[in-house]
């Protein structure tokens, strides 16, 4: 649970918000133990963050093989869900010298489109309620001030809202 409130006030969570966190970590065990991807949720949204280094390859928006069979599982889950999904994708505040994305923004929106594409592949989830949107480095989780801190800010995260957890 990530705590953004005040900690001497009660904070009301819902009970939908809980039972589908705690689905997606049932689910995604070993994931989660191996830090590939972590499950968190907030009073009105749960939020799957994927770990940049387990999901593509450096400056690549292409996703890596053992990904699939992971996403396929998140799907399961949330294939109940109704309305808006979002995927985000970040980077880190270096520039990225490629010939294939011009800027962070570029990558980090393709990256997000993978993701997607990889989400309403079998069809479960409408792709007309899923949204992709390319982050580059704004809202780093940590300051961009080391190799780790930077590796953490470079991710993909799917954000499910409260409201969306209905049972299809």
């Amino acid at each position: 649970i990530e705590d953004r409130g005040n900690p001497d006030e009660p904070v009301m969570v819902s009970e939908s918000v809980v039972e589908l966190a705690g689905s997606l970590i049932n689910g995604l065990q070993q994931q989660v133990a191996d830090g590939a991807l972590s499950v968190t949720y907030e009073p009105d949204k749960v939020v799957v963050r994927f770990a940049d280094e387990d999901t593509f390859e450096s400056g690549d928006a292409t996703l890596v093989p053992r990904m699939r069979p992971i996403i396929d599982k998140i799907v399961s889950i949330i294939a109940r869900c109704q309305g808006a999904i979002t995927v985000g994708g970040y980077t880190d505040d270096r520039p990225i010298i490629s010939n294939r994305y011009r800027s962070n923004w570029d990558l980090s929106a393709a990256r997000a489109v993978s993701v997607v594409h990889e989400l309403i592949l079998n069809r479960q989830i409408d792709a007309s309620s899923v949204t992709a949107a390319g982050h580059a480095e704004t809202n780093p989780l940590v300051p961009n001030d080391s190799a780790e801190n930077r590796a953490r800010n470079r991710r993909v995260e799917l954000v499910i809202p409260h409201a969306n957890m209905r049972p299809r």
